[in-house]
This record gives structure tokens, C-alpha cells and sequence, in this order.
């Protein structure tokens, strides 16, 4: 077919109709429409044909859930047409982390700390602090650029980034000295989210620029604990620290992988010295499996999945909630999804099913209700292809 032909078919009434019915049934094949083969065009029937495909159908409702815009060569393969005329080959980011998944179906263990390390408080003090100061040794000598980071000016990131990013300013909290913070833009629009909220964007890592650091005294935290007010309980040793400890780092408008997890593990290294907050520390792993998983490091991406389930475990069991801005009912979303895509698919299906069903979630949290559903689904269609393949 000729891309005349095609668009002249995107002007028809009948296949418009087609289109907007796949769109408004979630990408789903209709089949509303009745042909009549006398009076057709053939290439009329091959088009409506290929719009009752399921993957086709699916290809179009995501064109229509990115506001028009075509998917990203790194996001969708392009689909082809065989000889039989099936369209394979082309998959969605869901449909990868899918795939990823069924091949999971064991536990996985992470090489990094347990949740018994992780809880502090029953760590002898002359431990933790010999742990700690190896984790410091090791954090500065990551955090100092190299000499051809210092030549670029920039440490890897697309240009593509200046549309994303912009120069602000912030008070630190520790050393209370205005420092050039680098941020994403306001309102930027996702391509596609994963269950666990991880935002894809076109040729662009968000979760590189979500952690703050201050030119001055290199202190490190998420943005939302950067911008809280200290308590001067809590600011006095952590400036005294970083008095006695060079942390800084010099202020770099572009990071790359490597930079964004360095700075990830700075902000857990003061979690665990000055909040021990294992809810902060978990949402701090989480966003580190995100930038792995955007970056293809699919390994990594589980040790930090596993961190994030293990540590939310804790904390539910320690932490009152509301920890900041996330709630119970958000944890244990994060944890079950977080188990699910390690390929742990009983025990997510467990904590989904007794999330669902718990009483006032459904009118309290409705989006979080309905995502936790979705994702119960998502794993029969796991679990179903896993029995196909055996």
C-alpha cells in the first residue's frame, strides 16, 4: 500500500469511526464495523483487517496516549510485516518489563546490605561507624571528577536534556548559602509511566537531576528533604561533618548515570548517619532502579528493586506513617509492584489482593485502587504465558 493510499484512508468516515472506537475501548479490537465485500475497495478490507489486529490496536491507542507523537526508536522496535502478514516484533516498554519479568520467577538476593545491616539501631556504634567511614572513603573518591569529565565540562547527558532541565537556585539547609541547583521542568509530559511510577521520557533520564547538592558544603538530599526546614538538632553534626569531611563536588549543569547514583548513594549515606528513615531510604533505592532501568542495566536495577522492597518491609513495621508525602497504602503498593517486577509473583499477588480488598481503599485512594487492579492483571498474564511456555 502506498502512503497516498494510506492517508486517503485516514479520510474515510467508516475507518475514523474504527479508529476512534479502538481508541475509546483502551486499544482493544472492536470489530464494529461491517464490511460488505461487493462494494469495498480490496485495500479497503486489508486496512479494516489490519485494525482488528490486536497489536496494531494497541500501537494506535498509544500514538493516541502520547498526543499524537510517535514512540521512540529506543522505546518501540518497528513493527514489521511478515509474509503471512502478521505484525511482530514491535513491543512496548510494558510489554518489555513484562517480558523481564517472566524470566524472573525466582527470588532474587542483592549483594548490598540486608534489612538487618540497614537497621541501625541494632548495629554496634563502633560498627557502624567503621562501615560508614569506608562508605565515606568510597563516596569521595566517586565524587571527584575526572580529569576528562573536568575537560568536557559535562558529564555525558544529551544536549536533548537543555529542553528539560533549567539553572535555579536554593538555600541549603545545612550551610544556609544560596546553590545552583540543576531541575527538571515543571509539567513535562511523560511518554509512558511504568507501574511503579517510573516516567519515560524521550531521550531524556528525569532521575538524574532529582537529587540536590550544595555547591558549598556538599551537602545531598532529594529534593523534597533539601528544601525542608533542619531542626538545628539535626544541622549541627551534619555541618560539623561536613565541615571535617570534603563532600563537595564542583556544580555541573549535565550528569550521567554514574553521577546520579554516586550522588543517590551520598543522600542514603546521610539517611542512614542523621534520619535513619529505611521509608526514605527505600523511595531513594526505588529511584535508583529507575534510572537503571532507563539506562538498560538491568541487573543493577534488581539490587535496587530488592533494597526498595526489603526496606519498605522494615519500615512498615517501624515508621508511622505518613513518611513526607507517602502514605501506607502507598508502600505497600510500591513494595508489591516492586516484588512483582523482581518475578516474585505470588507474594505480590498476596499483598495486592489484601490491599483491594481493604476497607475505604477503593474511595480514598480510587487511582491507586484501580493501578493496583491493573497490575493483579498484569500478573495473571504472567503467570498465564509462563504456563504456555512449560
Amino acid at each position: 500500500m502506498l502512503k497516498n493510499e494510506f492517508m486517503e484512508f485516514l479520510h474515510d468516515n467508516d475507518i475514523c469511526k474504527e479508529i476512534f472506537e479502538i481508541i475509546r475501548h483502551g486499544g482493544k479490537p472492536t470489530g464494529n464495523y461491517q464490511m460488505n465485500p461487493a462494494v469495498a475497495p480490496v485495500l479497503k478490507i486489508e486496512f479494516i483487517t489490519f485494525l482488528r489486529d490486536a497489536d496494531v490496536c494497541r500501537e494506535i491507542f498509544e500514538v493516541a496516549r502520547r498526543g499524537g507523537k510517535p514512540a521512540a526508536f529506543d522505546v518501540l522496535k518497528p513493527k514489521l510485516a511478515t509474509a503471512e502478514g502478521v505484525l511482530e516484533g514491535g513491543i512496548s516498554i510494558r510489554e518489555q518489563i513484562r517480558n523481564r519479568i517472566a524470566g524472573r520467577i525466582t527470588p532474587i538476593s542483592s549483594p548490598t546490605l540486608s534489612s538487618a545491616e540497614v537497621n541501625v539501631e541494632s548495629v554496634d556504634p563502633e560498627e557502624r561507624k567503621s562501615s560508614l567511614s569506608d562508605k565515606l572513603a568510597l563516596l569521595k573518591s566517586k565524587a571527584k571528577p575526572s580529569a576528562a569529565d573536568s575537560a568536557s565540562g559535562a558529564s555525558g547527558e544529551s544536549a536533548a536534556s537543555n529542553n528539560y532541565t533549567f539553572i535555579s537556585e536554593k538555600m541549603c539547609p545545612v550551610c544556609s548559602r544560596k546553590t545552583k541547583i540543576v531541575q527538571c521542568r515543571p509539567k513535562l509530559n511523560a511518554e509512558t509511566v511504568d507501574f511503579d511510577f517510573c516516567m519515560h521520557f524521550n531521550n531524556f533520564n528525569a532521575y538524574f537531576y532529582t537529587i540536590f547538592q550544595c555547591e558549598h558544603c556538599g551537602f545531598v538530599s532529594d529534593e523534597d528533604k533539601f528544601q525542608e526546614r533542619m531542626s538545628e538538632k539535626v544541622r549541627r553534626p551534619v555541618k560539623a561533618f561536613l565541615d571535617e569531611n570534603d563532600m563537595k563536588t564542583p556544580f555541573a549543569e549535565k550528569r550521567n548515570k554514574n553521577d546520579a547514583l554516586t550522588l543517590y548513594e551520598m543522600a542514603i549515606y546521610f539517611n542512614e548517619m542523621f534520619d535513619r528513615s529505611p521509608g526514605r531510604q527505600a523511595l531513594l533505592y526505588q529511584k535508583m532502579s529507575w534510572i537503571c532501568r532507563i539506562e538498560g542495566d538491568y541487573e543493577k536495577e534488581k539490587e535496587y528493586l530488592t533494597k526498595t522492597a526489603e526496606l519498605l518491609d522494615e519500615s512498615m513495621g517501624a515508621e508511622q506513617y505518613p513518611i513526607g508525602k507517602l502514605t501506607n497504602e502507598q508502600a505497600t503498593y510500591i513494595q508489591a509492584v516492586s516484588n512483582y517486577m523482581l518475578g516474585e509473583l505470588d507474594k505480590a499477588s498476596k499483598v495486592l489482593n489484601s490491599l483491594v480488598t481493604s476497607r475505604n481503599f477503593r474511595t480514598a485512594q480510587p487511582e491507586l485502587y484501580d493501578k493496583s487492579r491493573e497490575v493483579l492483571q498484569d500478573i495473571r498474564q504472567v503467570k498465564m504465558s509462563g504456563k504456555k511456555k512449560s
